[in-house]
């Protein structure tokens, strides 16, 4: 499990700007990087198609999750776990999520709407659901704008 999860300002930035796009339904897509240890460096997010994706649940096709991880490998990344949103709820774990939720990978979870939605993201273990830290990548910064916030517990 790692102990973090560092995220870019563009990845949030594309995060919020997902859950914006897909409200009121919830959006999904995975998280491409690299692992260094116990922390993983978030830097990109591949969208994936709505897939009859609800204000509360969301569904992701074999052949869409083949092919959104593909362009991931193209770009020298790997994959480290799924995205999505909850529009109207906290970013916490649904009980569908956590029943979903992949061993092995992170999860994030963006949400509610608005600019300062949070990013959150959880790992699952055998003894259950637990939440990794969260922080922003250093020097992810774009020049002139200020860094918005990453929920940091």
């Amino acid at each position: 499990m790692p102990a973090t999860a560092l995220f870019t300002e563009a990845v949030v930035d594309a995060l919020r700007r997902a859950l914006h796009d897909a409200a009121p339904r919830e959006f999904a897509g995975l998280l491409g990087g690299r692992r260094a240890g116990d922390e993983w460096r978030v830097e990109a997010l591949a969208l994936l198609p709505d897939g009859g994706a609800t204000r509360d649940a969301f569904a992701v096709a074999a052949a869409d999750f083949a092919a959104a991880e593909a362009g991931l490998r193209a770009r020298g990344l790997g994959f480290l776990g799924f995205a999505h949103g909850h529009p109207d709820a906290p970013a916490v774990p649904s009980q569908r999520d956590r029943a979903a939720f992949w061993p092995g990978c992170l999860q994030a979870i963006v949400g509610p709407r608005g600019l300062a939605a949070e990013v959150r993201c959880y790992w699952r273990t055998d003894a259950g659901v637990r939440e990794v830290r969260v922080r922003a990548a250093a020097g992810s910064r774009r020049r002139g704008r200020p860094s918005r916030p990453v929920r940091v517990p």
